[in-house]
C-alpha cells in the first residue's frame, strides 16, 4: 500500500514535471523565473505600481498604488467573460429568492457569490485569474435555480426557451473559443505551419521590434531550423519574399505591465502603409496574436484596469501579426515615401505628447545629477498643433533604492501646470518652462523627466516636443 501510494505520486509528480517542461518549452527556466517574479511582485503591490512612469498621463500619481476598478470593474468584467451565464446568473438569483425563500436558499446564494465578495475584502489585484473562479459559484446557483425551475408549474411551457438559452448558450461560448481563445493562443504554431507550407526559406523580420522575442523567437523549434531569419529595419529593404511582422502595436499582454504602449514607428514607409489603411493589402495573411484577445487582455491587471475603466482597447489590425508581401510592397514603394511632416519630426528628435494614435510619441529624457541640488524648474521646446485648451505638466522621477524601477522623485515630483495658450504654434518650438514650488530636491544620481497633458487625447489638438532639448534650472 506505501510502496503503491509512494509509486502513484511519484508518477503524479513526473507527469506535472512533464506538462510544466512542454508548456513552457523552450526558455522552460526564464518562463518559470518570469512567473515567479510576478507572482512575488503581486503580493507586495499591484503592477500599476511598477509602470508609474508611464501610467501617469492617465492616472492620479498618488492613487496608483492602489489603483481597483471595485465593484464597477467586476461587474464589467463578469458581462465581458459571461455575457450569457453572469444575466442568466442573477436572474436565477432573483428567481430562486421569489419561488423558494429560505435559509438554505439564501445560504445557496451567498455561497455562489462568496470568491468576488472576498476577493474584495481582501483588496486582491483585479485581473482574471482572482475572479474567474466566481463562475463555478455561478453554475452552482444556476444548477439550484433549475433544480427548483423543473418542479415549478410553469416549466412544461418554459422549458422549450430554456432548452433554446442553453444552445444559445453553448454556441457563444464556442464562438468565443474558436474565435478569441484558441487562434490567439495558438499564434506562433499557426505562423510556424503557415511559413512551412509556404516553403520559404528566408524570412525578413524587424531587427529592433519590441515583440520579435515574443513572436519570432517562439515559433515552433522546427521552424526556426530551417527558417533563416534576415533582420531589417525598413520593409524598404526587403526585395522579394515575406516578411514577417509581429503586431505593429504594442499595447497587450505582451508588455502589459512593464511597456510604454506605444506602436512600433521605427520605419517610416510602414508608418505610412498603416496610417493609409493599407497593411492588409500587402500581406498573404494575418494572425490573430494573444494582443488580439479580449480574453486573455483581461489577465493582466494593467490591461484589465485601461481595458474596462478607461475603455482604452486597442486598434484590432494593430494586435494581429502579419506576413507581408516584399515584392509587392517594393512595386508601391513610391506611394508610402515619408511625408515631409514626418522627415521633419525625425530628423530634429520631434515627439508627439497626447494624441490618440501612439506613433512618435515623447517618452521622456533620463539623466544624471553629480551632486546634490535643487531644481526649480524643467526648461523645454514645445509647440502645440491645432488648438488644445488644457495643460502640460512635467514629471520627475527616480530610480528605486531596492529594485531598477522608476518612482516619483518626491511628493512636489509634478510640475505647475503649463497652458496651452501660452504654447506656440510655430514648428520651431519655443522655450517653456515647468516650475516646481517648492523646489524639488534633487540628490546625486539619475533621474527622468516625462512631460503629458492633463486633457483628453486627441490626433487634432495636441503638442510636440523636442526631445534633445531639456535643461534644468536649478538654485
Amino acid at each position: 500500500e506505501g510502496v503503491g501510494g509512494s509509486l502513484k505520486f511519484i508518477l503524479f509528480l513526473l507527469g506535472f514535471c512533464a506538462v510544466v517542461v512542454y508548456v513552457n518549452y523552450p526558455d522552460v527556466i526564464e518562463n518559470l523565473k518570469s512567473c515567479w517574479e510576478y507572482v512575488r511582485i503581486s503580493g507586495q503591490y499591484n503592477h500599476f505600481f511598477y509602470n508609474q512612469k508611464v501610467l501617469a498621463q492617465w492616472l492620479p500619481h498618488f492613487d496608483l498604488k492602489d489603483t481597483r476598478g471595485g465593484w464597477v470593474w467586476i461587474i464589467k468584467y463578469f458581462m465581458l467573460m459571461m455575457p450569457l451565464l453572469f444575466p442568466l446568473y442573477i436572474a436565477g438569483v432573483v428567481y430562486v429568492l421569489r419561488r423558494a425563500f429560505s435559509p438554505g436558499t439564501v445560504l445557496w446564494v451567498v455561497l455562489s457569490f462568496l470568491p468576488p465578495v472576498l476577493a474584495e475584502i481582501k483588496g486582491v489585484a483585479q485581473y482574471g485569474a482572482n475572479y474567474f473562479p466566481a463562475m463555478f459559484g455561478f453554475i452552482m446557483l444556476m444548477g439550484y435555480a433549475a433544480s427548483v425551475f423543473i418542479r415549478d408549474p410553469l416549466w412544461p411551457r418554459l422549458r422549450m426557451w430554456a432548452l433554446i438559452a442553453a444552445v444559445v448558450y453553448g454556441l457563444g461560448n464556442g464562438y468565443v473559443f474558436a474565435n478569441d481563445i484558441y487562434p490567439s493562443r495558438m499564434a506562433t504554431t499557426f505562423i510556424s505551419r503557415f511559413i512551412e507550407r509556404q516553403g520559404s526559406k528566408d524570412v525578413y523580420t524587424f531587427r529592433t521590434h519590441p515583440l520579435r522575442r515574443n513572436i519570432v523567437d517562439h515559433l515552433n523549434p522546427r521552424a526556426l531550423k530551417e527558417i533563416t531569419f534576415i533582420p531589417i529595419d525598413s520593409v524598404a529593404q526587403a526585395s522579394s519574399g515575406h516578411i514577417l511582422l509581429p503586431p505593429p502595436g504594442t499595447d497587450s499582454i505582451y508588455r502589459g505591465s512593464n511597456g510604454d504602449y506605444n506602436d512600433f514607428d521605427d520605419d517610416l514607409v510602414l508608418n505610412q502603409i498603416i496610417r493609409q489603411g493599407k497593411l492588409a493589402d500587402y500581406a498573404i495573411a494575418s494572425f490573430k496574436t494573444l494582443g488580439s484577445s479580449l480574453i486573455w487582455g483581461q489577465e493582466e491587471e494593467i490591461l484589465a484596469y485601461r481595458y474596462l475603466m478607461l475603455n482604452q482597447f486597442p486598434r484590432r489590425d494593430l494586435t494581429r501579426a502579419w506576413i507581408l508581401d516584399a515584392q509587392k510592397i517594393q512595386k508601391d514603394r513610391g506611394l508610402f515615401l515619408p511625408t515631409e511632416e514626418d522627415l521633419f519630426l525625425y530628423r530634429n528628435h520631434v515627439r508627439n505628447i497626447g494624441t490618440q494614435t501612439r506613433q512618435v510619441m515623447y517618452t521622456g529624457y533620463q539623466g544624471a545629477v553629480g551632486k546634490a541640488t535643487r531644481l526649480k524648474g524643467i526648461a523645454a521646446r514645445v509647440f502645440k498643433m491645432g488648438d488644445p485648451q488644457d495643460h502640460l505638466r512635467a514629471f520627475v522621477f527616480r530610480v528605486d533604492d531596492r529594485q531598477p524601477m522608476w518612482l516619483p522623485y518626491a511628493p512636489n515630483f509634478i510640475s505647475q501646470p503649463l497652458s496651452a495658450s501660452a504654447i506656440s504654434n510655430s514648428p520651431a518650438g519655443e522655450g517653456a518652462i515647468f516650475t516646481f514650488d517648492p523646489p524639488l530636491e534633487l540628490r546625486k544620481g539619475a533621474f527622468s523627466v516625462v512631460i503629458y497633458r492633463d486633457g483628453k487625447e486627441s490626433d487634432r489638438d495636441f503638442y510636440r516636443v523636442y526631445a534633445d532639448v531639456l535643461g534644468r534650472m536649478e538654485e
